[in-house]
């Protein structure tokens, strides 16, 4: 037999392989549904599905333990999926709430800082401008509608993004509709300010979705996370890295509005994976301005 007719032989074997997989994982979802049916066990046990994944490993040739790893929890993170939304099936798909209109014309401003005062100028030039104490104030007055908007110093190029921003505002789930980069000085570096409100705002040409998700603490599982984009081919704006005690989280600007399908698509696929996705908002980027001619 020659190389030829034995490749042959070997794809049609691999293609018979996964006949049989695809049976033997519609059993295994079958089973997995009807469990989460009869018992009071949590829709993701992750205690259980962490024993599963190291007694698979176990059995695994030693070379191939990693990528086994990553097959039983890709596969746990999809069944788990599956039985939540056949659980709740009148849960919310979309990863934003539809869009609403802009608040007013002339609207009211809650803002931190001196320099926030600068970026609330830029993008309402005709608001009226309201300082508060910090950023949990300014998004606790959008959500009293105290304010229309609120404007914060999300980020300079010295301290990178401020992670309890983001924390809050999907605790209070507000979203941000806006964002610019004003350079400054020497000292500070250039500082990224964003506008938030209780709603998103966001039209097909808004470009920039912000989105936090989570991993677990394993060698390779952000860049694990990193291939559905790749495959999409969507580039990633922004991505840094956090920890709290909870595990590890990661900020991302994805270079792509929310309503876009490859968009979607990638971020089901990493969903899948990880199981946590949060979007904090979809909008435009706005060009590099210049902070007061300094």
């Amino acid at each position: 037999m020659d190389n030829k007719e034995r490749i042959k032989d070997l794809k049609e074997y691999v293609d018979a392989l996964d006949k049989q997989m695809i049976e033997i994982l519609g059993e295994r979802l079958k089973a997995s549904r009807t469990i989460s049916e009869l018992s009071n066990i949590p829709v993701i046990d992750k205690k259980r599905e962490k024993k599963a994944i190291n007694t698979m490993a176990k059995l695994s040739d030693s070379n191939d333990k990693y990528y086994i790893e990553t097959l039983i929890g890709h596969l746990q993170n999809l069944s788990s999926r599956r039985n939540q939304q056949k659980r709740y099936p009148n849960s919310k798909e979309a990863w934003l709430p539809l869009s609403g209109n802009v608040k007013n014309k002339n609207p009211n401003i809650a803002y931190e800082g001196n320099k926030s005062a600068q970026a609330a100028a830029i993008f309402f030039p005709h608001g009226r401008l309201k300082e508060v104490k910090d950023y949990k104030e300014v998004i606790m007055a959008i959500k009293n509608q105290d304010v229309h908007y609120g404007v914060l110093l999300a980020e300079n190029e010295r301290w990178g993004a401020d992670s309890f921003i983001y924390n809050m505002l999907l605790k209070e789930k507000c979203y941000i509709v806006q964002q610019v980069w004003i350079k400054g000085n020497k000292e500070n570096g250039d500082c990224r300010f964003m506008v938030i409100a209780d709603t998103p705002e966001y039209t097909k040409k808004s470009n920039i979705t912000s989105v936090i998700f989570r991993t677990e603490n394993r060698s390779g599982a952000l860049a694990d996370l990193l291939l559905p984009f790749l495959s999409e081919d969507i580039s990633l704006y922004r991505i840094e890295s956090r920890q709290d005690n909870k595990g590890y989280y990661f900020l991302t600007d994805i270079v792509g509005n929310i309503q876009d399908k490859k968009v979607d698509k990638a971020l089901k696929r990493v969903e899948s994976l990880c199981g946590s996705v949060n979007i904090v908002g979809c909008y435009d980027e706005k060009t590099l301005l210049n902070n007061g001619g300094r």
